[in-house]
């Protein structure tokens, strides 16, 4: 990672929304609604899935959104952060199917996993094996969803440039 999110345990959120610009009336919830309905989309209601991962959590709110929105499903969300994880812990704690983790099994087989905004934040010398690492704790027929932000859309690298924990992060281009 090229960030240390740990310091951001208790402000996640905040920095997020000041990134993005509230005042236009944009603020995260708004894009992990998009995201969270977007997963609906693609898996549905009818085959719904029984393991979820959200690999690189970070706050957990579109783990909590999934574990909200598949309440049969045991939903992991993983980070690197401790300070992440016990944060999320605290605040998800009434979510009897949610769990956040700091380690992945191999023996772990999920159904479904999410990548939200993390690949960026790889070092691009280590992004192949942080893709290898999510594949191996995938069932057979597991399927990924991974979001990134788009570096074509100047609104997008405005929204970076004002992040600060985006600093120092090189957008992945669609060809990547």
């Amino acid at each position: 990672m090229t960030q240390d999110f740990s310091k951001y345990s208790r402000t996640y959120d905040k920095v997020l929304n000041d990134s993005l610009g509230v005042a236009r009336g944009l603020d995260k919830d708004f894009f992990d609604l998009v995201k969270v309905s977007y997963i609906e989309r693609m898996y549905g209601k009818n085959s719904a899935p029984l393991r979820i991962l959200d690999y690189g959590c970070g706050g957990g709110s579109i783990t909590a959104l999934m574990a909200g929105l598949y309440g049969d499903a045991q939903v992991d969300g993983y980070d690197v952060s401790e300070e992440m994880i016990a944060a999320n812990r605290a605040k998800y704690s009434s979510l009897r199917n949610l769990s956040f983790i700091r380690s992945l099994e191999a023996a772990d087989h999920y159904d479904l996993v999410t990548v939200t905004n993390v690949i960026h934040h790889v070092d691009q010398t280590k992004r192949e094996s942080a893709l290898q690492r999510i594949r191996s704790v995938m069932g057979s027929s597991a399927r990924a969803c991974f979001f990134e932000h788009n570096p074509v859309n100047p609104f997008t690298r405005w929204i970076v440039n004002r992040c600060e924990f985006d600093v120092g992060v090189r957008l992945v281009w669609p060809r990547n």
